[in-house]
């Protein structure tokens, strides 16, 4: 290894320590921050729970392990909380290894070890990549896992080394098991073999990493699948090609999701939409303030992609064979995950990882030429202020989530002392109804009303009567909770637009049911309802 290469190992090892200390220990504990972030406490509860959905396939398998390895240093987890907590360390590691290796790329791009330094610096603080640090959610380990594959393929390319291709095709569908968008890199990868120099081998490196897709594949899908009950080949095929579930409900493209795709990228960078921002017309019901820090967000958002783009015309002449192929790698990626963005949701920070990513490297490069052009120092100005600003923000977003106490906790410990363990509460995606379910101890059987919806539609309402009959039987009580009372233009919106379920088809329920209790979360009141002993909608 060269002395310049030694460095390059040594300061990527560097920000890796920093970067593990960093997001280990501001681990969150807003656990509801990010979609799946208390997924992992199924594991506390339930041992052998092995596969995930294909969207996240690895993701049980993954906490299973790790919970495993610190059982050997006499490390096991005391309760639900602490669970999650050295969980989250599983992340920070993760994540301290994507952003050191997104730092040797950005170095092997632009041959500048500040230019590298500033491009991690934000790519490890924008908002999205620190929601997913910090907490337990599912997506970190398989954005490691693309980073390896990239950086293999790299390495591979560098060093004329088919072996180093095919391990980073394998890692690739290793990411894709963990999950499942993280595949979306690979047309960048095939891209980056294909353009390399020495093109009359381009055919046979592309043939080696294919082989270590396959390869990848078979090794990480077949085990799971057969470990969680599907040992026939033919039906492992069919469970593979289903793929990820929800796509009958999310799954479509509209004007208002290609409209919010600035928006999606403003929060994935700073953050600065609100919690419960649901489109723009959500924006009606905010603050000045808030609806102001927003929409100023994404016109800068807006404007520093737009000049980027067009400082890229220019600079491109200044840059060499190898950057400007990098450069058109960017393009490809941000294409493809723009897409999935469009079809799935542009507001969903787990699809930000790697178009964030892939933007930012394409920035390194077209700065690296655009600072060839302008040699001034006052042309680094507005860099590193948006620098500084994302790092700065970031910084305290962490710093706050791991210090202020989860909300609607309280409320979750009061419903714990209403509901007996043997009754069901029929549950949606309430704070309190996650929190509940997730962590405490003799908690009720919970029927997901929502999650049920997604995969059964309009059918949900007989499965829910029909999960009535046991608990009737056994003398126990029906509740519910932030189901029954939920307006019906918020019902609507998804769950009869999207799942197919009618507002009106619990209509039967809701005049049945009488409240028992006020539970208070965030300052605002939620209802408890509970079924009387006969009713016509739930016998």
């Amino acid at each position: 290894m060269s002395g310049s290469g030694s460095a390059d190992a040594l300061l990527a090892l560097a920000i890796f320590f920093a970067g593990t200390a960093f997001y280990g220990l501001l681990h969150t504990q807003q656990y509801l921050a990010v979609d799946g972030a208390v997924r992992c406490v199924n594991v506390y509860w339930n041992s052998y729970r092995i596969a995930g959905d294909n969207n996240h396939l690895l993701y049980y398998a993954n906490v299973t392990l790790w919970r495993d390895f610190l059982s050997q240093f006499g490390i096991e987890a005391t309760d639900p909380f602490n669970f999650v907590h050295l969980t989250e360390w599983m992340n920070a590691l993760a994540a301290a290894g994507s952003v050191s290796i997104f730092w040797l790329l950005c170095k092997r791009a632009t041959g500048r070890i500040a230019i590298a330094s500033a491009a991690a610096a934000a790519y490890a603080f924008s908002n999205a990549f620190l929601l997913h640090a910090t907490s337990t959610a599912e997506p970190m380990v398989g954005l490691l896992w693309s980073f390896v594959s990239v950086g293999l393929a790299a390495w591979g390319l560098s060093a004329r080394s088919y072996l180093l291709l095919f391990a980073g095709g394998a890692f690739l569908l290793l990411a894709m098991a963990t999950y499942e968008s993280m595949v979306l890199i690979g047309p960048a990868e095939l891209a980056l073999i294909w353009g390399w120099k020495d093109g009359n081998e381009a055919g046979k490196r592309l043939v080696w990493f294919l082989a270590g897709c396959i390869v990848g594949g078979l090794l990480a899908y077949v085990p799971i699948y057969y470990l969680s009950g599907t040992t026939n080949p033919l039906y492992m095929w069919r469970r593979f090609a289903a793929m990820g579930g929800g796509d009958r409900v999310y799954g479509r493209v509209t004007i208002a999701k290609i409209v919010n795709l600035p928006f999606g990228f403003a929060s994935g960078i700073f953050g600065a939409l609100p919690l419960d921002y649901g489109g723009i017309r959500s924006l009606r019901t905010e603050s000045v303030d808030t609806i102001l820090i927003a929409v100023g967000a994404v016109l800068i958002s807006i404007l520093w992609f737009s000049w980027t783009v067009i400082r890229s015309v220019y600079a491109r002449a200044l840059l060499s064979p190898n950057q400007r192929l990098f450069l058109s790698c960017c393009l490809v990626a941000l294409i493809f995950d723009a897409l999935a963005l469009i079809y799935w949701d542009p507001l969903y920070d787990k699809l930000w990882l790697q178009p964030l990513a892939a933007v930012i490297l394409g920035w390194s490069v077209i700065f690296t030429g655009w600072r060839t052009l302008h040699r001034q120092w006052k042309v680094l100005i507005p860099e590193a202020f948006a620098a500084l600003v994302i790092v700065t923000a970031g910084f305290a977003r962490a710093v706050d989530a791991h210090s202020e106490p989860t909300p609607c906790l309280d409320a979750a410990h009061q419903l714990s002392t209403i509901v007996d363990s043997s009754d069901l509460l029929v549950t949606s995606w309430d704070p309190i109804s996650l929190l509940y379910s997730s962590f405490l101890r003799n908690r009720a059987t919970t029927f997901d009303l929502p999650a049920v919806a997604v995969a059964a539609g309009p059918l949900t309402t007989k499965l829910l009567v029909n999960f009535f009959a046991p608990v009737r039987q056994g003398g126990h009580s029906v509740f519910f909770l932030g189901i029954l009372d939920v307006p019906e233009t918020t019902w609507k919106t998804f769950l009869e637009d999207k799942c197919g379920l009618p507002y009106h088809s619990i209509d039967d329920l809701r005049k049945c049911a009488k409240p028992v209790a006020t539970l208070t979360c965030e300052n605002r009141s939620k209802v408890l309802w509970e079924l009387p002993a006969v009713c016509s909608g739930g016998k």
